[in-house]
Order: structure tokens, then C-alpha cells, then sequence
């Protein structure tokens, strides 16, 4: 069960749903999420984002995110970030490089980290069909222990109409000696207001296939 638990943890805190990647938020904009996911084993993980528009070059924002394993001590970890844009950025082909600081805990225990990452996005088309394909890599830095974790993200989103749209995302993970695969399809649907989005979806990892995780959000812009 703990290693159920431990895998579950690395799944959720290190395959994080990707808000903006590569594309930066409107000077004066903002942006909130929240979400939920919980998995077969009762397990339930929370995460929240947030990110504003300093300026046209630059995005500062935070990230938190909590497990809450059935019968186990609470982990998480929460990282303050910058990200800019580079200057090879093009009208369809975005890059951006994103620096944080944070600490990740287990109970009691606190160890600091950093990350460095770099994001490229583009928009796609399919048919009539607009949609976006996103790439992230980048490093978590442990600062205690030197546990660090490569992370390749990928997202790709289509628009099946004005208030609704649909994302697959592929999270890869790697650790000092495992490596993880997860697969999360999402459905997004956006309210009449226009600035709330809800998201539903499904979270599968590769180092425990029978657990499935059901995800539950919502995004909202200011």
C-alpha cells in the first residue's frame, strides 16, 4: 500500500495539468484553477494555479498541490514561478523559459526546491477545428536530498465549439531510478459568463495501470 501510495504521489505532483505553457497572460490578466482528483483507491490528491500578467514579457504565479492519501500523513509541495518569452517567439510558434522556488513536504518534513523549464506552443487546426500543441520540459531541483525530476509534458487541444473543447495530455516523469507515463484525457466545458471553465477528465499512470483517477476542475480568468 505505501508503495501504491508513494507512486500516487509523484504521479499527481509531478504530472501537473498545464494552464499556459508557452503562451504568456495579457498584462493586467489573470487566471485561477482548481482541481480534484481522485483515484480508485480513495486516494484524493488537490492542486491550485494561479498565474497574472506582469507585463507583455512577463508571468509571475504560484502553484500548490496536496495529496491526501486514505490513512496516510499529507505531502504536497508549492512553487512561486516567473515565466518569460523568448525572443525566437513567432505570430504561431511560442517559447518561453519559466523559473520557480518552492518546498515540497511529507507530514512534518520540509525540502526546498527549484525548477527551470522551457515551453513551446503552437496553434492547429483540424478540419474547420482550431486547437493548440504544447510541449514542456523542464527540471524540479531538490535542494535536501538531490532527488531531482526531469519532466516532458505535452498537451494537445482541439475546440469542438464555442463552449466546449478537448484536451489529451501525456505527462513523462523521470526520477533517479523509475520512470512514469501518465495519460489524462479532459473534456472542458466553458459557462455562459464566458470566464469559467469546468474541466472533467481521467488520470491512468504507467507504474500502477489499474489505478484510474477521476479529475474534476474549474478554470476562471479575470
Amino acid at each position: 500500500m505505501f508503495r501504491v501510495v508513494l507512486v500516487f504521489w509523484f504521479a499527481c505532483l509531478l504530472a501537473q495539468p498545464v494552464y499556459a505553457g508557452a503562451w504568456l497572460r495579457e498584462k493586467g490578466k489573470g487566471f485561477l484553477a482548481y482541481s480534484n482528483l481522485t483515484a480508485s483507491t480513495l486516494d484524493t490528491s488537490y492542486s491550485a494555479y494561479f498565474d497574472y500578467g506582469l507585463n507583455s514579457k512577463m508571468t509571475i504565479g504560484a502553484t500548490l498541490e496536496v495529496l491526501s492519501p486514505l490513512n496516510r500523513q499529507l505531502s504536497g509541495q508549492g512553487l512561486v514561478f516567473i515565466r518569460r518569452s523568448l525572443n525566437w517567439s513567432k505570430s504561431n510558434a511560442h517559447w518561453a523559459y519559466e523559473l520557480g522556488v518552492g518546498a515540497r513536504h511529507t507530514g512534518i518534513e520540509f525540502v526546498p526546491i527549484a525548477k527551470t523549464s522551457l515551453s513551446y506552443g503552437r496553434g492547429v487546426s483540424w478540419g474547420k477545428r482550431d486547437g493548440w500543441f504544447a510541449v514542456d520540459a523542464g527540471v524540479e531541483w531538490d535542494l535536501g536530498y538531490s532527488k531531482h525530476v526531469v519532466k516532458i509534458d505535452s498537451t494537445l487541444g482541439l475546440e469542438f465549439g464555442e463552449r466546449s473543447k478537448g484536451m489529451l495530455q501525456v505527462f513523462n516523469t523521470f526520477g533517479e531510478d523509475w520512470t512514469n507515463v501518465t495519460v489524462s484525457p479532459s473534456y472542458v466545458y466553458k459557462s455562459k459568463k464566458k470566464k469559467i471553465n469546468y474541466v472533467f477528465g481521467l488520470e491512468n499512470s504507467s507504474l500502477t495501470p489499474d489505478i484510474v483517477a477521476i479529475k474534476i476542475g474549474v478554470w476562471q480568468s479575470f
